[in-house]
């Protein structure tokens, strides 16, 4: 079934999107992950 699309905007004020968001990761947490999914 089709559905109206969601309103923009329809939870603001809700959450905070810190401004280091799209900051790389630190390197132990890179590391942390399986080889397979680095790269």
């Amino acid at each position: 079934t089709l559905q109206e699309p969601r309103p923009f905007g329809l939870c603001r004020g809700e959450f905070h999107v810190p401004d280091d968001f799209d900051d790389p990761l630190p390197e132990y947490l890179i590391m942390s992950y399986p080889v397979k999914y680095i790269f």
